[in-house]
């Protein structure tokens, strides 16, 4: 157990600081928390790729995602990875739903399967530490 806790930091400790940052605003209406807007910074092929979802909370159902959407990148194929059809695949996924890019999600584009994947992650990460951290309930 030891050994695999001091790979997962060797691993986190090579990436920039906020690439490990999650970022999380609530999101209010009339007083009363609805949802949550999320952030996470994720390392693509061609630099930064940050990440933004929308969380809603439905009472006695797990927290769901309500949008997905690229708020900065420079990835070659941009326009694909920023599509409606790639990031309306996360649409309603909860933090037990599979990611992965291939056969749970399609890849933006062929030559992008890098920046999908950070996307996927990037989703899967804030789903699990939305769920993990209990954030939905403060």
């Amino acid at each position: 157990m030891a050994a695999h806790i001091a790979q997962c930091w060797r691993r986190s400790a090579a990436r920039r600081a906020d690439e490990n940052e999650l970022k999380f605003w609530p999101v209010i209406k009339n007083g009363k928390r609805v949802g949550t807007v999320a952030s996470h910074l994720g390392k693509g092929g061609y630099g930064a790729v940050e990440v933004v979802i929308a969380i809603v909370d439905v009472p006695g159902a797990p927290a769901k995602i309500k949008a997905v959407k690229i708020q900065r990148d420079r990835e070659r194929y941009r326009k694909a990875l920023r599509s409606s059809t790639f990031l309306n695949q996360f649409k309603g996924k909860t933090a037990a739903s599979k990611l992965k890019v291939g056969s749970d999600i399609k890849v933006a584009h062929p030559k992008a399967k890098r920046a999908s994947e950070v996307v996927a992650l990037s989703v899967k990460k804030l789903l699990v530490a939305y769920k993990v951290l209990g954030i939905a309930g403060k």
